[in-house]
């Protein structure tokens, strides 16, 4: 497309930081993100990589039954890698727009799903109470929406406050806190300047536990209730609960605001195939918490009944449900989920032993046939898988 080529590049192509997230500079700015922001190093463990092998087919061979085919679908999601891995062994992988296997590419929101497992992973050790009120841990939000809100409250996205996702407003919360914590560029001087300060302001609109609702500052939360347990840094973090642990083959790197904070609620880059590999984590024992992963699939009558509350809950998986930062599509199957995005997806499916991997850059954030595209597809594959 012309994006960043010439020295110096057209100036209606060159991406920025006031640009890098709408069409068409996400194409370029996705698999870029280092060269926008400033990131920290989430290392891998070089003495240990997890074997993938080699593709057993291409997107034109693998069949998936009635629908589109893979590579019609892919074509029609603005697709940057696409990886498939049953029985641990490398199905189908390809890759678009420019991007190989080694590159870095933005997960989005599948950030919060890292954040969500490594706090059931420490609430496993018992360096978590998910009971406990974020004011045990966070004293400063004691005033603030959260401050008697339990974590697991935090975790499953059932907290009362008052926040709006809709990237389409510029007024919206979820555009305001992009400019405290920096993944916006500051238009409004009177915007906090850090995203501890914009959690501060935060109010509540109606009870804690009654209703879900997507909101990316209840992640924010999460995450500075993590690093404060840990005394570690996000991307240390991650490097030391996950990354190492995983059989990772690159580093990974956690996007950073200007004051160093990390942001927390979509900061992480990875490539496909290794965030397949977080994915297989979820059947090793080793890895990750059993009691963590039915916790998750099974909810509880609070996160269950807050999410029957939800009508935009109901929409999107009315026979599902969210918890512990991850989606529940269907309550009678195993499958974990995690979206970011303009189209970032990590596919879980415990039963079928299948894990997808899709980065794009669409050029919405979301929109309702986007992600049943997608679903529809994951879905057709493991089932093909397990025929």
């Amino acid at each position: 497309m012309g994006l960043m080529v010439g020295s110096p590049p057209p100036s209606e192509r060159i991406v920025t930081h006031r640009n890098w997230e709408y069409p068409p500079f996400n194409r370029w700015a996705f698999q870029n993100m280092p060269a926008i922001f400033a990131t920290g190093e989430v290392e891998r463990n070089p003495a240990f990589e997890r074997d993938l092998s080699t593709p057993r087919y291409t997107i034109d061979t693998l069949q998936v039954g009635a629908g589109r085919s893979v590579r019609e679908v892919l074509d029609a999601t603005y697709t940057d890698a696409f990886v498939v891995v049953h029985r641990r062994k490398l199905l189908v992988e390809h890759y678009d727009n420019g991007m190989k296997p080694s590159t870095l590419h933005m997960a989005a929101s599948i950030t919060k799903s890292l954040l969500g497992t490594i706090a059931g992973i420490m609430a496993h050790r018992g360096q978590l109470n998910v009971r406990a009120p974020v004011k045990d841990y966070l004293p400063e939000l004691a005033n603030s929406s959260f401050g008697d809100a339990a974590v697991q409250q935090v975790l499953d996205m059932t907290t009362g406050t008052k926040f709006s996702e809709d990237y389409e407003d510029p007024d919206a919360e979820i555009r305001i806190k992009g400019q405290a914590d920096g993944w916006d560029f500051k238009r409004d001087p009177s915007v906090p300047d850090t995203i501890y300060d914009f959690l501060l302001t935060t109010v509540n609109d109606r009870p804690h536990g009654e209703r879900w609702a997507y909101r990316s500052c209840i992640t924010d939360v999460l995450g500075w209730i993590l690093e404060r347990l840990s005394g570690l840094r996000l991307p240390q973090l991650i490097s030391q609960e996950l990354w190492v642990k995983i059989g990772a083959a690159h580093d990974a790197r956690c996007m950073l605001g200007p004051t160093g904070n990390a942001l927390y609620d979509g900061c992480f880059l990875s490539t496909a195939r290794d965030l397949a590999r977080f994915g297989l984590a979820f059947s090793d024992r080793a890895l990750v918490p059993p009691a963590f992963v039915e916790d998750t699939l099974a909810g509880d009558a609070e996160s269950r009944a807050a999410w029957l509350a939800s009508e935009v809950g109901q929409r999107r998986f009315p026979d599902g449900h969210y918890r512990n930062q991850l989606w529940v599509p269907d309550r009678s199957q195993r499958i974990l989920l995690g979206v970011g995005v303009y189209g970032q997806y990590l596919w879980v499916d415990l039963d079928r032993d299948v894990v997808i991997v899709k980065f794009s850059s669409l050029p919405e954030a979301s929109r309702d046939h986007w992600r049943e595209a997608h679903l529809d597809l994951f879905q057709r594959i493991a089932a093909q898988c397990a025929a």
